[in-house]
């Protein structure tokens, strides 16, 4: 849902910029729109992989799909520089070469609104991003968000001609290429450290492990057949708490028990799925 609203939006945006840029012969307008029709295949990109991402585990693939999405979030970090480089070298090569622009006030005020438009967008897919423990739906966040940034300067640098004529249209799409290629990097950086593995913070992990460990042994202290338990694991990719249960050779409905603790660990732990081991006590 998130990615769809951000394609339309995109889309629409990307076509108006364009068109309006092409009008007014700005660089920067042009430059914008650019980058907004990039956010669109960003969008859509982001889309598949998180669908593919979603897909449950298989013989081939036993740990899930969720690397898919680190994927996509390098591909769409390298979208984002690309986008960036190519504007950069549009705009120096305007230095060199200026047109004459025929920007008015009421190019202003659509920037204006699109802008706006732009940062609230961003802030609520970085939202979702996060809810949802996606890389890539975080970077086409900060990437919309950046956008809105990006096109005060394209305001500053139309108001400068329209009040004083002065040509500042190339430079300002050399810092709106700036904004857009250190974001990149950024998502880039980011995307690299989860698909590569990085450690967590050592006393939240610490934390969160004594309370897991607390709750299973109070799930535990209700099962006078379940001995021990050991090999308990978060994974944190695919959202799956994992845990091997030792049972006594009186227990004979395993699959009722294994029924049970799923629904007892996705009531204390909403957003996590629990992947249980029965063994018995002697082998």
């Amino acid at each position: 849902m998130t990615s769809d609203i951000g394609i339309v939006i995109n889309l629409l945006l990307a076509i108006l910029k364009v068109i309006l840029g092409a009008l007014a012969s700005s660089i920067a307008i042009m430059s914008e729109g650019a980058n907004n029709a990039a956010d669109a295949l960003s969008s859509v990109l982001t889309l598949i992989g998180t669908r593919l991402a979603g897909k449950h585990p298989d013989e081939k693939h036993p740990f899930g799909y969720k690397r898919i999405e680190y994927l996509t979030g390098l591909v769409v970090s390298l979208l984002i520089l690309l986008t960036g480089i190519e504007m950069l070298i549009s705009s120096v090569k305007l230095i060199f070469h200026p047109e004459e622009l025929s920007v008015s006030y009421l190019s202003i005020i659509i920037i204006a609104v699109s802008a706006v438009v732009k940062f609230f967008l961003g802030i609520y897919t970085i939202r979702m991003g996060k809810k949802t423990g996606s890389s890539a739906l975080e970077g086409v966040g900060m990437e919309s968000r950046n956008d809105s940034f990006s096109s005060v300067i394209t305001i500053l640098s139309t108001l400068l001609f329209l009040m004083f004529g002065i040509m500042a249209d190339a430079y300002a799409g050399i810092l709106i290429s700036a904004f857009i290629m250190k974001a990149g990097i950024d998502v880039l950086r980011e995307t690299l450290s989860e698909l590569i593995g990085r450690p967590g913070e050592k006393e939240l992990a610490d934390k969160l492990y004594r309370e897991i460990r607390k709750k299973i042994h109070a799930f535990l202290m209700e099962h006078e057949h379940i001995k021990s338990f050991h090999a308990l694991y978060l994974d944190p990719a695919t959202r799956t708490l994992y845990c091997d249960f030792v049972v006594d050779y009186a227990l004979r409905d395993w699959d009722g028990l294994r029924t049970e603790f799923t629904e007892y660990v996705k009531e204390q732990y909403p957003d996590f799925k629990a992947a249980l081991t029965i063994e018995t006590e002697y082998v």
